[in-house]
């Protein structure tokens, strides 16, 4: 097998590594913080309810005041608005949590066993080919060994189909992994379009509220 042939093979086998013992464990942790940043955001939108019922309560008081009429119908104007503001927030984030943070966890845990089979079945099979071309390697040593000194046909023979079963599985190993290695690529790069996708869509959905409320 040539070098090429190996640092190809190594760089499938550290792409799916890079998968299973980088990127998954990442993705578990970006599902935890995005629990602990809905949390943070609950915790937000219910203190800010809170206050803008307080701001609303002091309105009402000021509404019944003859002199301060007006800026009390303002406040409960300002808690409404706010409210508003609080709602269209629990929206987004309940569409964070339904697409974005379900769909992490969902692809977490189906990924770690599809991954770890996949990687396993390359192997396997890199292994099943790789043991085959060295016996057919050994084998072609052992008949050089017996034929010298001898020039029968008999021989020649034998060592010419020899070297055609170690050409045919070199050129058989490294479609293997000429093709193997441009499957790993492919996982890993669809992997990241995954989440990038996921993330482009929740930021256009922040983005929208943004618009929403500032108009």
């Amino acid at each position: 097998m040539s070098r090429t042939t190996e640092d190809v093979n190594k760089l499938t086998e550290s792409t799916y590594k890079n998968v299973m013992e980088q990127f998954n464990p990442g993705l578990r942790n970006l599902v935890n913080l995005g629990k602990s940043y809905e949390k943070a955001v609950t915790a937000m939108t219910f203190a800010g309810k809170t206050y803008f019922d307080a701001v609303s309560k002091i309105g009402e008081n000021a509404a019944v005041s003859p002199v301060s009429r007006e800026l009390g119908v303002v406040l409960m104007e300002i808690s409404e608005v706010h409210k508003k503001v609080q709602l269209e927030l629990e929206e987004t984030f309940k569409k964070f949590h339904r697409e974005l943070i379900t769909e992490l966890e969902k692809k977490t845990d189906m990924d770690i066993k599809y991954m770890n089979a996949t990687f396993k079945r390359y192997q396997s099979e890199h292994k099943f080919k790789q043991d085959f071309l060295d016996k057919s390697q050994a084998d072609l040593k052992k008949l050089r060994r017996k034929s010298q000194g001898k020039h029968s046909s008999k021989y020649e023979v034998k060592e010419n189909e020899c070297m055609e079963t170690i050409s045919s599985r070199q050129t058989d190993m490294q479609r293997f992994i000429a093709e193997g290695c441009k499957e790993a690529l492919l996982e890993e790069k669809r992997r990241f379009c995954f989440l990038v996708d996921k993330h482009c869509a929740f930021t256009y959905q922040l983005t929208a509220f943004h618009d929403k409320v500032t108009h």
